[in-house]
């Protein structure tokens, strides 16, 4: 492999760890706020998913224990 050709190898796995880096801190930075929002609760999209998710665990809770009282 030529020298160039190195060189473009490197420059290529360059900005593949500068692409990643960024959306990388986009991401934390985005679920930070979306965090912040939550606790606060100044979101509507928190309420809703923080019901639904309690749903959820209700029933499977539910379906937990008829599976458990259930005899074979």
């Amino acid at each position: 492999m030529s020298w160039r050709g190195a060189a473009s190898v490197c420059l290529f796995v360059y900005h593949l760890f500068v692409c990643f880096l960024l959306v990388f801190l986009c991401y934390t930075q985005i679920t930070s706020i979306l965090a912040l929002f939550c606790e606060r609760e100044l979101w509507w999209w928190c309420n809703w998913t923080k019901s639904k998710l309690e749903f959820k665990i209700k029933l499977t809770n539910s379906i937990d224990s008829s599976n458990s009282n259930s005899s074979f």
